[in-house]
């Protein structure tokens, strides 16, 4: 009879949540595994991308220079970025582009950023120095990801 008061008690207990079993539950009704899964859906995607004068949202001429689309992989919390440029003869005279500090990998026309998804819906702060005929120079970027499908 012992055995099953305590059984019956330790049910009671899980039931109302007091138990190492039951899970927490936020006030909005998620768990806090919920909470830690990722953001995104792990896959490639198609990002429009904006270009935009640093601390603006005036487009900046960098935008003539690089598609408006970008690929993005996620894969849990990380996601691999790759921007491209319109023409090989505008990605040569880009001579270094990084990301919140994160340099790119150059291959071809496009480079790729190794970044925290969290990041994906901020405006990122990018930088690119430029080598051309006439210009060398070294320039601020904002960077801004359109995320809003991804979800």
């Amino acid at each position: 009879m012992l055995k099953k008061q305590v059984i019956t008690l330790g049910a009671i207990v899980t039931a109302l949540g007091f138990g190492a079993v039951a899970p927490a539950i936020h006030a909005d009704g998620v768990t806090p595994q919920a909470v830690t899964e990722a953001r995104y859906t792990d896959g490639k995607y198609q990002v429009n991308t904006a270009y935009l004068k640093q601390g603006t949202t005036t487009t900046s001429t960098m935008a003539n220079y690089m598609n408006a689309v970008s690929d993005v992989t996620i894969q849990g919390s990380t996601a691999r970025l790759t921007i491209s440029a319109k023409s090989s003869l505008y990605a040569h005279m880009i001579t270094g582009f990084s990301i919140n500090g994160v340099a790119g990998v150059k291959s071809g026309d496009a480079w790729t950023f190794t970044l925290p998804t969290s990041v994906l819906e901020d405006t990122l702060n990018g930088h690119v120095d430029i080598n051309a005929i006439i210009i060398t120079e070294s320039q601020p970027v904002d960077i801004k990801l359109d995320m809003t499908n991804l979800k």
